[in-house]
């Protein structure tokens, strides 16, 4: 049938016809990647995404400011400065909750030490708190 004879509708089914065959198409060649690239060997994008993930962790190994524990019980770590550091500070967290209760407790546990250690004083004291007689004039 010539262009000039199709009718609106025998356009549309064409233009569907096509689209159909050309998904079906995109199916099969994505099926066909993921086949192939879950092969392991070189040049694989699975041990591409290895090979990026080996460098990120070397320059995280390296790096001073980061401090890398590995999940466990309290005090197993494979970081020297986490193994020079307490138990507590070397503690890996799986839940949300674990992580907040040893800050609460952390936290109260300092406040302590502050209010024990000088008898008489406030806890917290501010070093820019002015009174208003020192501003009057």
């Amino acid at each position: 049938m010539a262009e000039e004879e199709m009718t609106s509708d025998d356009r549309k089914r064409a233009r569907r016809a096509s689209k159909a065959s050309n998904k079906a198409k995109k199916a099969r060649v994505e099926d066909e990647k993921l086949l192939t690239g879950a092969k392991e060997g070189p040049g694989s994008a699975r041990e591409k995404l290895r090979e990026e993930n080996k460098v990120i962790d070397e320059e995280l190994k390296r790096d001073s400011r980061v401090l890398l524990t590995t999940p466990g019980p309290a005090g197993s770590s494979s970081n020297k400065k986490a193994k020079t550091a307490s138990a507590q500070d070397s503690t890996a967290y799986s839940k949300s909750s674990s992580f907040f209760s040893r800050l609460q407790q952390e936290t109260s546990d300092q406040i302590k030490k502050k209010a024990s250690g000088k008898p008489g004083k406030s806890p917290v004291t501010n070093p820019f708190a002015m009174s208003a007689n020192s501003v009057k004039l």
